[in-house]
């Protein structure tokens, strides 16, 4: 093969990559995160933080907006714990931006629009946002998140 026909293909292999083209994984590996982005979301809706747990890593570190970062699923579990007993997501809708994967690891970058009420009977708050969340493989080839970020797009919040 010639020099350019070389470059041609390491170009174009590249620019895939970075297009969020799923090099080195299947369809399958994409459906699969899917499927679990659906559980922790219903987990996190329901404010059933056991469920949620189950579907994190142990080392899974979180990173709300306007706090420290949370890390390791105890620590986890007593944050989202304490947040379930204060308040209750009444509406929730995410639109997926990006999905990459990449052999044992993979992330999702989505938008997302919520409406969050206190338990307490204060008003509700609409907001909208993004997130990323990183996923790992596990040793039995399932998969978890290991990472999440949020942040809102409304100064203040």
């Amino acid at each position: 093969m010639g020099q350019r026909k070389i470059l041609l293909v390491l170009t174009l292999s590249l620019a895939a990559t970075h297009l969020g083209c799923q090099a080195g994984s299947s369809e399958a590996d994409v459906q699969t995160l899917s499927q679990l982005q659906s559980q922790v979301d219903s987990a996190i809706i329901a404010g059933d933080t056991e469920r949620y747990l189950t579907l994190i890593t142990e080392d899974a570190v979180l990173m709300p907006p306007n706090g420290p970062p949370v890390s390791g699923r105890e620590a986890i579990g007593s944050w989202n714990g304490a947040i379930s007993r204060q308040f209750r997501i009444q509406e929730y809708r995410s639109v997926d931006d990006e999905v990459v994967v990449t052999g044992d690891w993979a992330f999702r970058r989505a938008s997302i629009d919520w409406t969050v009420a206190p338990l307490d009977g204060g008003r509700p708050v609409r907001d909208s946002g993004k997130y990323i969340i990183i996923y790992r493989r596990q040793n039995d080839r399932s998969w978890r998140v290991a990472r999440d970020m949020w942040s809102s797009n409304s100064p203040g919040r």
